[in-house]
């Protein structure tokens, strides 16, 4: 697994990530939050690292971003995400976690998250779940896919 983390307020994509952010999740955060942006990025995500990309937004807000054309790894993944996040977040001290999976197949996902996660975030109203058209990140995930395992 290889991981580069990059933090700054001289990160290329730091005007991506605002506009990803506030349009894309609908965060209203303001704009000296952004002058720390924290990128992790991981090749290849499993239980442990659930995330293609994570992003820590002005010591406020966490995203976990998975991007995969397989809607069935993203559902398995779901889980290991949110757990995963909702700890980090709480340790971190931050205020949000948002967990945003990336595909091509919108309407399934979509179908599938109605129904999942308030159950897996047990009811935490600082856990929002996203499901975002891969095409519409192009920028901010700069080529992280995750494939499935075989």
């Amino acid at each position: 697994m290889s991981n580069q983390r990059q933090a700054s307020p001289a990160l290329p994509a730091t005007a991506a990530i605002r506009e990803f952010v506030r349009d894309a999740l609908g965060c209203t955060c303001p704009d000296e939050v952004f002058d720390k942006v924290e990128q992790t990025r991981c090749s290849a995500p499993n239980a442990v690292t659930p995330f293609s990309l994570k992003l820590v937004v002005g010591r406020r807000l966490l995203i976990y971003v998975l991007q995969s054309d397989d809607p069935k790894l993203l559902e398995d993944m779901l889980s290991a995400m949110l757990a995963k996040g909702v700890k980090e977040r709480d340790r971190m001290g931050l205020n949000r976690f948002r967990a945003v999976l990336v595909t091509g197949d919108i309407e399934r996902l979509r179908g599938y998250v109605a129904h999942v996660p308030r159950a897996l975030a047990a009811g935490d109203d600082r856990v929002h779940v996203h499901v975002v058209a891969a095409d519409s990140l192009a920028e901010v995930l700069g080529g992280t896919r995750a494939t499935s395992p075989g």
